[in-house]
């Protein structure tokens, strides 16, 4: 599928608030349905499985509402302490640790965490940008950089909609 540049209701600042916490809403809903959380999870598990490690730090980036770490932390049989890292942090949860920067320009010394993640966050980036943003996340992690985002199809590009019109309201997955 070609791609189509279309701003996101979050990557928007001037998105109504009302039509930003559903799309957040909506978010989690995709990330519990669709493998945000279930394929992330796996990849982690393999880092355990690889490593023998009891306890990992995390850095997720492009964060949103922190709902995969999260749900994630609380599956695994060992300590996963995370960070949230998003342009937005009032998409955050109070009281996780959670930082505002840009993704091109991570603001953490080298190797500062196991682990750096994203999902569904990458198909923002266009090449050169992800390109870029790649090498800082491998710059401040020290075991692995975890990329979860989609692929793009009719079949998705349906399912997200069925979805939407189904259980998601009236949401905009797009804004304007």
């Amino acid at each position: 599928m070609r791609r189509i540049l279309r701003p996101e209701i979050l990557d928007s600042n001037n998105s109504p608030a009302a039509e930003v916490k559903q799309s957040l809403i909506d978010l989690q809903r995709i990330n519990r349905w669709f493998g945000g959380v279930s394929t992330t999870q796996k990849l982690i598990d393999i880092v355990i499985r690889e490593t023998g490690k009891k306890e990992l730090t995390l850095l997720d980036v492009g964060s949103a509402t922190g709902d995969i770490p999260s749900q994630i932390a609380n599956q695994l049989r060992i300590r996963l302490r995370y960070t949230l890292l998003d342009r937005d942090p009032t998409h955050l949860p109070a009281g996780a640790t959670r930082v505002r920067a840009d993704a091109l320009a991570l603001p953490f010394c080298d190797n500062s965490f196991d682990l750096v993640t994203c999902s569904l966050f990458a198909h923002h980036l266009e090449p050169d940008q992800l390109t870029s943003f790649a090498q800082e996340a491998l710059r401040v992690c020290r075991v692995a950089l975890l990329i979860n985002d989609l692929r793009r199809s009719y079949l998705h590009l349906f399912a997200i909609h069925a979805g939407a019109l189904r259980r998601f309201g009236t949401a905009r997955l797009y804004s304007g």
